[in-house]
């Protein structure tokens, strides 16, 4: 007959090898005989996290620690719980109790800063993260968070370094390999980043942003082609994801196969109503086609879509539908707005000394 020690230890085991349902089937014996056992609590806890059911783990994480506050293991565990299920603020408390309790794991501290990077503070997340990487230089996932804080504050370069760290220490690492690569385009190496892309989608075949990453790198070197597979390999991984669609049907226009890119241009829009760009290059590509049937509708519906804040339609694309100035300069300003919002502003001009008398 199993004792209750026998059978946590045997839940434990169960949760270390993925089998949620051994776990669960294991701690329920012990409630069972030994209702609001601190372990048993914590363990079912982590089964229905692995398992994505957060708001039970919490609950069940939450009595478990209840029991003993000041239990460490429990602490970093709900945190982790809090921070799945998107509650920062108490992920925040949370690690940092368990960091007074006497934490020294440095995944405790790069999830702190995951905390932190989801209120906006970006500064104490990076000392969080230094922080993790001094008890643990080769977390590879802290390398891979400080960098993505470094990218979002423009420290570029360094975000750069940061990347390159995550991979050397965890080989096949693609989601850095992405964000490395969206680094180095904003840096202007659209052959490096292109690089780093492909590393991605070799590490991870089904990565359908990666791919969509390396098409566009591909369409910028001029290479349409390619990145016409590079869009269908990511829309094949992803057949719900609109961005591939739209991006593939760009090329398809600039290749002149408009009946390709309105069909691109109306999937990408089905499955997102609200795409950016899609509506006014949609209105493009079928006056390429001499497509009049209800044009009168599709011109209302972008003259209306220039009073949204997150639309870009293009200027000149714009100027064909509606002649009215105004209605363009709203168009010129929205374009603008979304579309060079997070350049960084020039320096101000200093003031000219007087000139001499």
């Amino acid at each position: 007959m199993n004792t209750l020690d026998d059978r946590l230890r045997t839940a434990f085991e169960r949760l270390r090898a993925g089998d949620s349902a051994g776990v669960e089937r294991e701690c329920v014996e012990v409630l069972k005989a030994a209702p609001g056992q601190a372990d048993a609590l914590h363990l079912l806890g982590m089964a229905r996290l692995t398992s994505g059911r957060i708001d039970e783990a919490v609950e069940l994480i939450g009595q478990a620690r209840a029991g003993r506050p000041q239990d460490v293991a429990m602490l970093e565990n709900l945190g982790l719980a809090y921070l799945m299920k998107g509650a920062h603020a108490e992920a925040e408390r949370t690690l940092r109790e368990a960091l007074h309790a006497g934490s020294v794991q440095g995944l405790t501290q790069a999830r702190l800063g995951q905390a932190l990077v989801a209120q906006g503070r970006l500064h104490e997340a990076i000392a969080a993260f230094e922080q993790a990487l001094a008890l643990d230089p080769a977390l590879a996932a802290a390398h891979y968070l400080r960098a993505n804080a470094l990218r979002d504050l423009r420290r570029l370069e360094e975000a750069l370094a940061a990347y390159d760290r995550a991979v050397t220490l965890q080989s096949g690492y693609a989601e850095a390999l992405n964000n490395r690569g969206n680094v180095l385009q904003l840096l202007g190496r659209v052959a490096d980043a292109a690089a780093s892309y492909e590393g991605a989608v070799r590490a991870n075949p089904r990565f359908a942003g990666a791919w969509d990453n390396l098409g566009n790198t591909l369409r910028a070197l001029g290479r349409r082609e390619e990145a016409l597979a590079s869009y269908e390999r990511a829309i094949s991984a992803r057949p719900q994801f609109a961005k591939p669609h739209y991006n593939r049907a760009n090329v398809c226009q600039e290749l002149g196969r408009y009946e390709e890119a309105v069909a691109g241009y109306e999937r990408a829009l089905a499955l997102d109503p609200r795409h950016r760009r899609a509506l006014g290059a949609l209105y493009y590509a079928r006056r390429h086609l001499c497509d009049w049937k209800e044009f009168a509708a599709r011109t209302a519906a972008l003259v209306a879509a220039v009073n949204d804040d997150n639309a870009v339609i293009e200027p000149l694309v714009f100027a064909c539908a509606h002649d009215d100035a105004a209605a363009q300069l709203q168009c010129a300003r929205q374009y603008a707005k979304n579309e060079f919002a997070s350049v960084d502003p020039l320096p101000p001009i200093a003031p000219r000394p007087p000139a001499a008398r």
